[in-house]
């Protein structure tokens, strides 16, 4: 117990002496204030205001601005359009960022990051960030950009010399002979589809090609030639023979008008034409303005009053006309409204007839037998007229108030209508002897039967639906003909003759 007071005895006699020794220092510390006398500032401060002097109190400097800092930066390396993400803090006090001293495209900016993009034609180099204030921070050693791979050279292919063409060769053609419209079978090798086929100086219509067959059809302008096979612009093959082109016999079926003086146009139709064909009144040819398979359109030179004539090659008259044309020294005057002529002076409805004339009105109407026809176009001494069914009579002309103006001095003939025949047959080829049925649509047991232009003996079967026939021995590959109250059909089909 005794050692137990002494203990707390010494404990609070050391604590007293603890504070004395804190309260002494203290006490110093405010005598050396004392001593050391007032703030020298202040105190220049307080004498200068009484002394009546202006003086301002400056206020304390600002904290400075807080300056962007830098954590780290992805990625590390880029070709150009790479876009490079800056993480750090305060990034929205950048002003700008540069690589190797080329500034780059800032694209978002925010406190902790900011996003750019590696610009074409950037170098590698440091990675800097330029503060608002004008510091400069760096935010990579070096930021790599690679340099352009160069494209892969261009090699060029291996040049293939092309493949050696095959000879074209046109062994044989049959039939060897025949006429405008007629189809023709070229035999031979080396024929691609792309060929060209001519006979003469015409182009012929291709109507079937293989490697060693072309089957063509006789071109209307046209005379007795060689074929030629033409490929690129070229000719690559010629056959050995020539075509005999058998010229139909041509026929003049009208003109008009029937009477001019010199620098007349006529009009000459009929059939049978051909391209090379001269037309010749008395002993002049004729200049030719227009022409066609059935019409020519020739201009009167001066002479004298004739049938018109069709001169084919070497000078060989191929058709005349029935009547002269009359010039006007032996014609006699027209009056005063007239219709001179009409061509074609027979056809089915719907036949254009040509009528001429002098003094045809506006107003004027064409009637055959008491039935109007419709007017396709006129002028002051023509009128073109539509053939509407019904009977042949003399052509009138119609005034407005129905009075007959003019009469022409025969008859147009209203012909039956073409008859609307199609027809297949079966089988498509065969050897000669081979039995081929054409099959006819509507029956026709009168029609006749051509091969290649060759009439053949013909069976009627069920009345004519069917007609059969034999392909005769050396017929050569053609087409089928049904002849019909003198109007030829052809097939759209070929029948191959196989040997």
């Amino acid at each position: 117990m005794t050692t137990l007071g002494g203990s707390l005895t010494m404990k609070m006699h050391q604590g007293s002496v603890l504070r004395s020794i804190v309260d002494v220092f203290a006490l110093g510390l405010v005598c050396a204030a004392l001593l050391a006398g007032p703030n020298p500032a202040e105190a220049r401060f307080k004498r200068r205001a009484r002394e009546g002097y202006l003086v301002e109190r400056r206020a304390p400097a600002a904290p400075s601005t807080p300056q962007p800092e830098v954590v780290d930066y992805a990625p590390k390396s880029g070709p150009a359009g790479t876009v490079v993400t800056v993480s750090g803090r305060q990034l929205d006090g950048v002003a700008k960022v540069l690589l190797n001293g080329q500034q780059l495209p800032l694209l978002s900016l925010a406190p902790r990051v900011l996003t750019v993009r590696i610009p074409a034609g950037a170098s590698s180099g440091a990675l800097l960030i330029i503060a608002r204030d004008g510091r400069t921070i760096v935010v990579g050693a070096s930021f790599q950009v690679p340099a352009p791979t160069a494209p892969p050279p261009v090699v060029a292919p291996p040049v293939v010399a092309p493949p050696a063409e095959e000879a074209v060769v046109i062994a044989a053609f049959n039939p060897d002979r025949g006429r405008v419209g007629d189809l023709v079978t070229l035999e031979g090798r080396g024929f691609l589809a792309s060929d060209r086929v001519w006979i003469g100086a015409a182009e012929c219509p291709v109507r079937a090609i293989a490697a060693s067959r072309i089957v063509v059809q006789v071109p209307v302008t046209t005379s007795s030639a060689t074929f030629r096979v033409q490929r690129d612009g070229r000719d690559v093959a010629v056959s050995a023979g020539r075509f005999a082109l058998i010229v139909r016999d041509a026929v003049i079926t009208g003109f008009s008008p029937r009477r001019g003086p010199a620098g007349t146009v006529v009009r000459i139709t009929g059939k049978n034409f051909l391209p090379t064909d001269t037309i010749y009144l008395a002993d002049t040819p004729q200049p030719i303005r227009a022409r066609g398979s059935d019409w020519v359109e020739v201009v009167v030179t001066p002479g004298v009053s004739s049938p018109f004539l069709v001169v084919g090659p070497r000078k060989t008259v191929r058709a005349a006309s029935e009547h002269g044309f009359v010039l006007p020294a032996d014609a006699v005057a027209p009056p005063l409204t007239a219709i001179r002529d009409f061509s074609p002076q027979q056809g089915p409805a719907g036949t254009v007839v040509r009528i001429t004339g002098s003094g045809f009105l506006p107003t004027d109407n064409v009637y055959l037998a008491g039935t109007p026809q419709p007017i396709r176009a006129r002028g002051s001494d023509w009128i073109e007229i539509v053939i509407v069914p019904g009977a042949s009579s003399p052509l009138l002309l119609v005034g407005s108030d129905n009075s007959v103006r003019a009469r022409s001095s025969y008859g147009f003939i209203v012909l039956p209508p073409r008859p609307q025949v199609q027809f297949s047959f079966s089988p498509t080829r065969g050897a000669a002897g081979t039995e081929v049925t054409l099959a006819v649509t509507p029956a026709q047991p009168r029609a006749s039967v051509y091969f290649n232009g060759r009439p053949l003996p013909k069976a009627v079967v069920d009345g004519g639906a069917g007609l059969r026939v034999s392909i005769p021995v050396g017929a050569m590959t053609g087409s089928f003909e049904l002849v019909v109250d003198g109007h030829a059909v052809r097939s759209s089909q070929i029948f191959t003759v196989t040997r």
